[in-house]
């Protein structure tokens, strides 16, 4: 049984660090820790009949600190008799060099360099020190009274001999003040490109800007680093869209799709796939706006109804505060845009509903009411007929 204290310190460790902390306390849980971190059979410590018989052997007074053949890192220990593991996780992030060695040295025929760097990359990269001190405080908060475990290690990676790392010779690199300018420079022609719908000269500066800094990833680089790249870049599209006038409800549901592509990649290639293909929807959007040149009538219909689309606007409102025409207002709202007013206040609000239901844990109920549809069954059936899917399907399958 799960304590809840467990529960809470067991995500609080994997929010703060991406550390997984679960029980090994059935058959069916230990073969799927196997089938799930095991990618080679040389790995003899992930074998379930092995992970089996030495959870039977741990004891209340020690901690196991297990490193397999592949440099991965675990650590078992018990909690109330029942066997725990933190990991897998990687103190060091090895070069696409270091894991040819590693497939030479144990014969992994057909694994390959890029197999085993994508398999750790999977992984958190935290130090052996650190790792040690979480498990501790684990132990400390959840057993307060116990003392501290001895650590034990199983050290069974065998490792091949690999070169010292050099020191990275950065004399042919110009000096840091230069460097940021450069790199100011670029993150500006990229942003312009964005701004400007230019597809092709962005992507060509977002590779760039990625080669700028491939100096200083020598030791290769981690599926949460590149993540955060990923935000990164997104932010500095979405100032670009807001600059070149995109709508914010097509900017929210452009980069809320991306982010549902980006968080569940499971490759650092399929992150840089995803980076592209989003600066191409963006460049495709921004000039899909300035090809349709909307007046300022319609340009400030459209604002209005992105600012106040959560209260009970009308379009008879928003004609007397445009100070124009209602028949008028309409005639010309969907000249330009496809739509009549009405429906594109509709359109924002289940845009935005989309956005809620996909980032938040909020309510259906209090989703309708903040985007200004309080009867939440007129809701879900404006909703459905929208996205052919109900706005709990929706949030299921595009739940960040």
């Amino acid at each position: 049984m799960v304590s809840q204290s467990f529960q809470i310190a067991q995500q609080l460790i994997h929010d703060i660090c991406y550390l997984s902390v679960q029980y090994l306390d059935t058959d069916e849980v230990i073969q799927t820790f196997s089938k799930t971190y095991m990618l080679h059979t040389v790995q003899n410590f992930l074998n379930p009949a092995t992970i089996k018989k030495l959870c039977q052997t741990l004891t209340c007074g020690k901690v196991y600190y297990i490193i397999d053949q592949f440099d991965i890192h675990f650590i078992l220990f018990l909690i109330d008799e029942t066997p725990v593991v933190a990991g897998p996780f990687c103190p060091l992030i090895m070069t696409k060099q270091d894991c040819l060695k590693y497939i030479h040295h144990h014969q992994l025929s057909p694994c390959s360099p890029n197999d085993l760097l994508s398999y750790r990359s999977l992984f958190p990269v935290i130090s052996e020190e650190n790792a040690v001190h979480i498990i501790r405080s684990l132990l400390h908060i959840l057993q307060p009274s116990s003392n501290d475990r001895e650590i034990e290690y199983v050290n069974l990676s065998n490792k091949p001999i690999l070169p010292e790392k050099q020191e990275l010779d950065f004399s042919f690199r110009k000096n840091y003040s230069e460097l940021i300018q450069e790199r100011y420079q670029l993150e500006q022609r990229f942003m312009k490109d964005v701004e400007n719908g230019n597809f092709h000269a962005a992507i060509l500066n977002l590779r760039n800007m990625q080669r700028d800094v491939a100096f200083l990833k020598e030791f290769g680089t981690t599926l949460e680093n590149e993540r955060i790249g990923a935000a990164i870049v997104r932010t500095m599209v979405r100032i670009s869209a807001m600059r070149a006038g995109l709508p914010a409800a097509v900017i929210d549901l452009v980069s809320s799709q991306t982010t549902v592509t980006i968080q569940n990649a499971k490759s650092v290639e399929e992150i840089f796939r995803e980076k592209e293909k989003m600066v191409n929807a963006f460049c495709r959007k921004i000039l899909s706006h300035k090809n349709h040149q909307y007046s300022n009538l319609v340009s400030n219909a459209m604002h209005y109804i992105e600012r106040y689309y959560p209260q009970n606007i009308t379009v008879k409102q928003l004609a007397d505060d445009l100070n124009i025409n209602i028949n008028r207002l309409i005639s010309v709202f969907r000249t330009e845009t496809g739509k009549t007013p009405g429906s594109y206040i509709l359109h924002v609000r289940l845009t935005q509903a989309s956005r809620l239901l996909s980032n938040t844990d909020l309510s259906v109920q209090n989703i309708s009411t903040m985007v200004g549809i309080p009867d939440a069954n007129y809701f879900i059936k404006l909703f459905k007929r929208e996205y052919s899917m109900t706005p709990n399907q929706y949030r299921k399958y595009y739940r960040l």
